[in-house]
């Protein structure tokens, strides 16, 4: 039951861009129009092209107003599995209800409207259902494809060359630091400095120096080098210990025994790359 909450509560991300609600947008009307074309469902077989075309010009009007309008609205901007369920539903029922007050029994009996509507749902529901599944799983396909395909060009396995260096320059190009990969333990944020744990000899220093932690990630040119949470990265190769967590890991680092690395869940994924 907690994992089914949990599953319910997991942010579904594919909906946020415009360019995806577009595609969205345009690939449910597609599908629905070539489907009702090709496969007549519902007896449908009495309608000609030009009401299928209109039936598929007020749908798609419908989705353009919930996806742009009705989520503004209701400051929907991000969704999560339970809200995207629901909002998919309520978009069908309110295309089912204009199909219906548009096309349904003008006269009638409530009973009569009631049972027109409920088929109306019927039908409108399954020729949306399919292509919104359809885009969503073409969306999280696209996503892992993608990020495993950066996960490849970025985490490459770490070489160990002494002359390879990371140099750090302040004002007028001057070098301030220049330290052996290899030697480097850890880069902390702090405010807008950023602490830097390296070894000098048997011994571990701490230098602070001017400059944003995402500037550092550009800037570092080795794959042992990895950024595990938005306040810090570590040198893989130093690692003493990784322990899980609910979020992600908490991590030690060899001759840094009292300080302690998270690693956060937007970083967790990046980080199991190194653990298998």
């Amino acid at each position: 039951m907690k994992n089914f909450t949990e599953a319910l509560k997991h942010r579904i991300p594919y909906l946020d861009s415009i360019r995806n609600r577009f595609v969205l947008i345009g690939f449910v009307s597609l599908f629905s129009l070539i489907f009702l074309l090709v496969y007549l469902p519902f007896n449908m077989d009495e309608l000609d092209t030009g009401q299928i075309y209109e039936y598929i010009l007020y749908g798609t009007g419908v989705l353009i107003v919930t996806q742009f309008g009705v989520r503004k609205l209701i400051r929907l901007n991000h969704l999560k599995l339970f809200s995207l369920v629901l909002f998919a539903f309520f978009e069908i029922l309110l295309i089912s209800y204009i199909f219906h007050l548009l096309y349904g029994p003008a006269l009638g009996t409530s009973s009569e409207k009631w049972n027109d509507f409920i088929i109306t749902i019927r039908q409108v529901g399954p020729v949306m259902v399919v292509p919104y599944i359809l885009i969503l799983a073409y969306f999280w396909t696209n996503e892992k494809v993608n990020k495993v395909a950066e996960l490849e060009n970025k985490f490459v396995v770490p070489q160990k060359e002494n002359s390879k260096m990371l140099v750090i320059k302040g004002e007028n190009d001057k070098i301030e630091l220049a330290i052996k990969y290899e030697q480097l333990l850890c880069i902390k944020s702090a405010g807008n400095y950023l602490e830097i744990f390296y070894l000098s000899g048997d011994q571990v220093v701490k230098t602070l120096v001017r400059g944003s932690l995402k500037e550092m990630e550009n800037n570092i040119n080795d794959a042992s080098m990895v950024r595990v949470h938005r306040s810090h990265m570590i040198n893989i190769t130093h690692i003493s210990s990784a322990k899980k967590t609910k979020k992600g890991y908490t991590i030690t680092v060899n001759h840094l025994p009292t300080e302690t690395f998270a690693v956060s869940s937007g970083y967790k994924d990046d980080f199991n790359i190194h653990l298998s």
